[in-house]
């Protein structure tokens, strides 16, 4: 990334893996005619597929935002909006269970989304916040009014806290809620867009330690993720300052959470747990590494018999 005197951004993204790959280059102003607003555009290009995939899928798109800061309620709240385009391609699915459910299978199909973003953050500083909190509210409308092949809603509410306690250690705790719902009986999603759940999350699965990537939530009769439409996690972190220079932490962690094919089938009696330790440290320039070892209860063997796993998961530009 490239900044600016003026805290102009300019970046070129490039993720690669041994599933996954992403290319992206975006531009951010945050300061438009002097005033507090943000504006800025994107260019993205990423590539799935392999391991957890069922299915390989190719995005290619843009997308434009604007963001204000606001003055009400209080100085800590800002808001978002981020229209979307993008085409997707969904193939090579290997588990023809999915087929019947991917009905654009081997067409691309065209995304048209809006997006807000309600935050109100109050933290002392990212890079190891010792007091204060996030809320965050992201509504996606694709389709509807807007045309394009997919039409549904998407809400995610998130919600931090961070505690300080004695020996400058710092309770850090949770929520993540989602739900999408169609805009019609009949509606089409691309997988992609579901919501998945396990390992890192360092790809496009909401992260759950202790687990292999995508293999939390609904799964096919092969055991292949199928993706679902409500999605729940709670974690509990406690966090000890090793350095402040760099910024080094170690941190204890307490997690549960799951996937459900419907908002109707959630159910938190049916969550997935983990617990483990791990370490983190920020550095200038490329942000937050760090490494994971979590200790997941709830894996099961061909017999549907309980059984503990150990799991280690790398962590790159995640607090």
């Amino acid at each position: 990334p490239f900044s600016g005197g003026d805290g102009q951004r300019l970046a070129f993204d490039w993720y690669f893996g041994r599933f996954y790959r992403s290319l992206s280059l975006s531009f951010t102003e945050p300061w438009i005619f002097n005033t507090p607003t943000l504006g800025g555009f994107s260019l993205f290009n990423t590539r799935s597929g392999g391991g957890f995939y069922p299915w390989d899928r190719t995005v290619l798109g843009g997308s434009v935002q604007i963001g204000r800061r606001f003055k009400w309620p209080d100085n800590y709240f800002r808001g978002d909006w981020i229209f979307r385009v993008a085409q997707t391609k969904i193939f090579n699915v290997r588990d023809p269970d999915l087929l019947a459910s991917y009905f654009f299978y081997d067409k691309p199909t065209t995304q048209i989304s809006l997006t807000e973003i309600i935050q109100r953050d109050s933290r002392d500083r990212p890079e190891f916040a010792t007091r204060g909190s996030v809320y965050s509210l992201m509504t996606e409308l694709s389709g509807g009014p807007l045309q394009g092949d997919e039409d549904y809603l998407k809400n995610i509410l998130t919600m931090e806290w961070y505690v300080p306690s004695f020996w400058g250690l710092v309770f850090y705790s949770q929520t993540k809620l989602g739900m999408i719902r169609g805009l019609y009986k009949d509606f089409y999603i691309n997988p992609g867009e579901l919501f998945y759940m396990g390992g890192s999350g360092l790809s496009f699965s909401e992260g759950l330690r202790g687990y292999d990537d995508g293999t939390v939530g609904p799964v096919t009769a092969s055991n292949r993720p199928l993706g679902g439409k409500s999605l729940a996690k709670f974690t509990a972190e406690l966090r000890i300052p090793i350095a402040p220079n760099p910024t080094i932490f170690g941190l204890l962690f307490m997690e549960s959470g799951n996937v459900w094919e419907t908002f109707s089938q959630t159910n938190f009696q049916s969550m997935r747990r983990s617990v483990g330790f791990g370490v983190r440290l920020f550095m200038p320039m490329i942000g937050i590494i760090g490494v994971d070892f979590g200790y997941g209860f709830d894996h099961f063997d061909e017999n549907g018999i309980r059984k503990g796993q150990w799991k280690t998961h790398f962590q790159f530009g995640k607090f």
